[in-house]
């Protein structure tokens, strides 16, 4: 008899218990929280949008439903700032601005150009290239955004030295100007203020008459008419 009094025991606390819903209660599975998770049978997923996408109303939500909250997205295993260009500022994807000769910015959501490095010029103000003019030798933008070698009677294309425009022109014809996109424009036979060579004015003719350039039509012979 003594024998059987904790069998006793142990059976009647086995049964307080059970009449207290200890033993047999069973946590929630957390698959199916809200009756529609991915086996809910509803086929949208109950509303959880893949990591980083985005929700339409301002917030982004991670993975397994975590909502990283107005002004953030997730990117690897936390929430991050939209105005972050390491993770693409407000985009969908993590992937970094990562603009060309440029410190990145973000700007209306999108990767933008804060300011551009090693020289180099933000000349089409797209931040998709970043950076992507030389002014040393980019004859589209020599010494500066714009600033353009024409290619006026020139022999071949100009290009672009240290900043400065050089071009080849055709005989007779020579670039006298600080007008670069003007190329080889002044004609040295007829051009009473570049006559013969750049800088070589013709003075008033002794008769009162205007100025007149015959370097042309003398074949160099008189430079000015007298």
């Amino acid at each position: 008899m003594p024998r059987q009094r904790p069998t006793i025991l142990l059976f009647g606390a086995l049964a307080f218990l059970g009449g207290c819903g200890l033993l047999f209660s069973q946590a929630p599975d957390e698959g199916t929280s809200g009756g529609s998770g991915a086996d809910g049978g509803d086929g949208d997923d109950g509303g959880v949008l893949r990591p980083g996408a985005d929700a339409g109303d301002g917030h982004f939500e991670a993975e397994a439903g975590i909502e990283c909250g107005v002004g953030a997205k997730f990117c690897g295993n936390a929430c991050v700032a939209l105005n972050i260009p390491a993770y693409g500022c407000a985009s969908g994807s993590c992937a970094s601005c990562n603009a060309r000769n440029a410190v990145s910015a973000c700007s209306d959501g999108g990767c933008a150009v804060r300011s551009c490095t090693g020289g180099f010029l933000d000349c089409n103000l797209d931040a998709g290239d970043g950076c992507e003019s030389d002014p040393m030798t980019d004859p589209s933008h020599c010494g500066g955004c714009g600033i353009v070698c024409g290619a006026a009677n020139t022999t071949s294309a100009p290009t672009c030295n240290a900043g400065n425009c050089v071009f080849a022109c055709g005989p007779g014809w020579a670039h006298c100007t600080l007008a670069p996109a003007l190329g080889c424009g002044v004609n040295l036979g007829d051009d009473p203020n570049n006559c013969g060579v750049c800088g070589r004015a013709c003075a008033i003719r002794a008769d009162g008459g205007a100025p007149l350039c015959t370097y042309g039509a003398t074949d160099g012979g008189v430079p000015c008419a007298p």
